[in-house]
Order: C-alpha cells, then sequence, then structure tokens
C-alpha cells in the first residue's frame, strides 16, 4: 500500500508512496509477456500486487492438457502450439486466453498484438476470468488497444465478482485513488478485503493498515496484527517488509490480552476457497 520510507512519516498515509493502480498493471503485464519491467525503484517502494505474482491468473480448471500443451508451446513446439490452437479454435476459453499470451509475448511463436488481443478477448467475451483480468491488464496499460481505464475497470471488476484475487486487489487500488472511479476508500476496503481473504499478500497489508489507521473502516488493533502478519511472510514479496513495520510499531501499543488473541488468529487463519459467482458471459459486443 505505501513504501517503507513512507512508515515512519508522522501521519502513517497507507497512501503515502503507493503504487499507482496503473503502475501496478505495468508490473503485471511485464510478467504476462515475460519481460523484465524497467524500474529504478528503491527498496523503500515495494513492488504492486501484480508485480508478486504470475499475471496468468487462476480461474475456472483449464482444459484437459492444456497446461502441458502451454508449456510444450513455450519451448517452440510446433505440434503443441497447433494442439493448443485447435482447442482454443473449438472455444475453449482456457485455450484461447493462454494462446493470446503467447501471441502477445512472442513465446514459441511469433509475436502478434492484434491476434493476442483477439483470443484473450474471446476469452474474456466467455466470461472466463483469467481472459477477463488479462483484457482488463490491457486496456490498463495500452498494450494492443488504445488505453482507457474505465474500460479496464469494468473487465477487471468482471473478473473481481468471479473471486479472482488479483483483480479484486487491482480493483481495490482503484477505488482507494479514485483512477477510473469515483474515489471510494469503504469500497477499496472491501475488494482488499476479498482478496485478502483468499491469500494476495499485498491486500492483506492493505487491510492491515487500514485497520491500524481506522482509515475507512474502524480501528481495531487485533485484525490489524493479523492482516499485517499475514501480509509479513517470508513469500510475500515486496510488501513484506512495510508489514512488517507496521506490525512491530502497533504490537508495541498493544495490550498482553490483544496480542495474544491476535496470535491466535494468525494460527488459526487459513485463506478461504475461491467460489466464483456465476456470471453470465459478457456481450460480444464491443466495449462501451
Amino acid at each position: 500500500m505505501g513504501g517503507v520510507g513512507g512508515v515512519g512519516g508522522a501521519r502513517g498515509n497507507p497512501g503515502a508512496h503507493r503504487r499507482s493502480p496503473l503502475a501496478a498493471a505495468l508490473a503485471a503485464l511485464s510478467l504476462l509477456t515475460g519481460t523484465a519491467p524497467a524500474t529504478t525503484a528503491a527498496p523503500a517502494t515495494p513492488a504492486g500486487p501484480a508485480a508478486t505474482a504470475p499475471l496468468m491468473a487462476k480461474g475456472s480448471p483449464p482444459a484437459a492438457g492444456s497446461e502441458a500443451l502451454i508449456a510444450a508451446s513455450k519451448q517452440g513446439d510446433a505440434v503443441a502450439l497447433k494442439q493448443l490452437l485447435t482447442l482454443a479454435e473449438q472455444g475453449d476459453p482456457d485455450a484461447q486466453n493462454k494462446l493470446g499470451l503467447l501471441l502477445l509475448g512472442g513465446k514459441g511463436i511469433k509475436e502478434d498484438q492484434a491476434e493476442a488481443l483477439r483470443w484473450i478477448r474471446r476469452a474474456a467475451e466467455q466470461g472466463y476470468a483469467p481472459g477477463q483480468f488479462n483484457l482488463g491488464i490491457l486496456y490498463a496499460h495500452g498494450r494492443a488497444v488504445t488505453q482507457d481505464t474505465t474500460i479496464a475497470v469494468g473487465w477487471l471488476r468482471r473478473a473481481a465478482e468471479q473471486g479472482e484475487a488479483k483483480a479484486q486487489a487491482i480493483l481495490g487500488d482503484y477505488y482507494f485513488a479514485g483512477k477510473g472511479v469515483d474515489q471510494d476508500r469503504v469500497e477499496a476496503a472491501r475488494w482488499y478485503r476479498k482478496a485478502a481473504e483468499q491469500g494476495e499478500h499485498k491486500s492483506q497489508t492493505d487491510l492491515g493498515i487500514l485497520y491500524a489507521d481506522g482509515d475507512a473502516i474502524p480501528r481495531d488493533e487485533v485484525q490489524a496484527y493479523l492482516w499485517l502478519s499475514l501480509g509479513a511472510c517470508r513469500e510475500c514479496g515486496g510488501y513484506a517488509p512495510l508489514a512488517n513495520i507496521r506490525r512491530e510499531t502497533l504490537a508495541k501499543k498493544m495490550t498482553p490480552a490483544q496480542r495474544q488473541e491476535a496470535e491466535a488468529l494468525v494460527r488459526a487463519w487459513k485463506p478461504r476457497p475461491n467460489r466464483p459467482a456465476q456470471i453470465a458471459p459478457a456481450s460480444t459486443a464491443r466495449d462501451r
């Protein structure tokens, strides 16, 4: 949510040094294409949520053999590429989405952004959450399409409503910053919670800071300690140092009973399973 450098300030503003939603989207897209993003960010400005996890979001179960095909396709296996194309042409949204990613990044196949967009859009328009997420990121970044934050938010929302944690996290950032939507920190907190409950680490840190500061939600030291602890794990990526600093600062202000209660919650916590809502496929009409 904020950089480590912003934590020591008197205000402790969770929005200080916050990476913009677009910056998070750009970092996500660099992972989608397999290219390292150009960055000069100091350690005090940790990566955003999308930069700490692969862009190809988990969603509906992949088609049989699809994962093996995608691995072979990355090695330039012509037979695997043909099989993936066949699945995509038959309407399999997982294959369509992954074929789009290969075309976008030029992995084992000649790069073709227009074709990449076409396949990712086809997956998205079938209601496939990873395709909707990826299409939203393309619009946020302006790659293969004209950049349009409003359309990006629309596709990210579709994916988020189906339980896609990374989409929920980025949508929370948009509401927090008022990017493409009216600023609404209560709504931001709602999306952060949905992502955090699934184990999205940056959102866990965000939610913990909101609880610690009483920003958009009532101040609650125990809940703040819980979410900051979850966001401070070794595997949590660039926001773990911020979560750890905020948690340690908070712990000094807590009573022993509060600390004991919070530690018990941390030990007992388990991510909630992703249970997508039943969302109808989007209209085949172009984005409105």
